[in-house]
């Protein structure tokens, strides 16, 4: 092992020391793996760990990861998201289709995606709003229709004024859209139920902003 050798240490020493730093930092996995579940501390679980292991959480430790959950989710305890990026969540909650067009039932309701998503960090300056054209066109799918739909959320949400909640669709006839809904799915559905069309023209789209 190239890291062992740099710092002097055989490789069997080298894991022996790794494995002692692991049992001292509590690192979660070391916990997951030796079934120590009631000795993770949820509100320092890091955001990416902490959406990937939610239903290992749930499954194995239900009732006191319920419990935080519903904590965070009343803002009275901290759940991370620093390091996740709007798309990160709503590829979660989205089905995976190849396109976006799918019944609401399929939209997936989970609190502790939900708690993430109130978490994310605000990039946008004060003052700033930001009219996103969301492309729900037919060549959209996974991760770049997550990105856009996932955008389209997270700015309408952080617009003042007469852009607050707003989007625009990105088709022939593009349409300034209003999100709806308390959650980050039902916002998510209320762009699924928006008018739009299976095309895209940007001229169109930059016509109907200077009207």
């Amino acid at each position: 092992m190239l890291t062992a050798k740099k710092l002097g240490y055989s490789v069997y020493e080298f894991k022996r020391i790794v494995r002692a730093l692991r049992r001292k930092i509590g690192v979660i996995e070391t916990l997951m793996s030796a079934g120590r579940w009631e000795e993770i501390r949820y509100p320092e679980v890091p955001s990416r760990a902490m959406m990937i292991y939610r239903k290992a959480f749930l499954r194995h430790d239900g009732e006191r990861y319920g419990q935080f959950i519903n904590r965070a989710a009343a803002g009275e305890e901290k759940i991370h998201a620093d390091t996740l990026y709007p798309y990160d969540i709503v590829e979660k909650v989205m089905p995976r289709y190849p396109g976006f067009r799918v019944s609401s039932a399929a939209v997936i309701e989970d609190p502790a995606l939900e708690a993430q998503w109130r978490q994310l960090p605000d990039y946008v300056e004060p003052g700033t709003n930001a009219l996103v054209i969301a492309d729900t066109s037919g060549s959209m799918s996974g991760r770049p229709l997550a990105s856009s739909v996932g955008l389209a959320v997270y700015f309408a949400e952080r617009n003042h004024g007469a852009y607050h909640n707003m989007f625009m669709s990105f088709s022939g006839t593009s349409r300034i859209q209003m999100l709806r809904g308390e959650t980050l799915a039902q916002k998510i559905n209320s762009i699924n139920m928006s008018d739009w069309e299976n095309n895209t023209n940007l001229q169109a789209a930059f016509k109907h902003v200077l009207r």
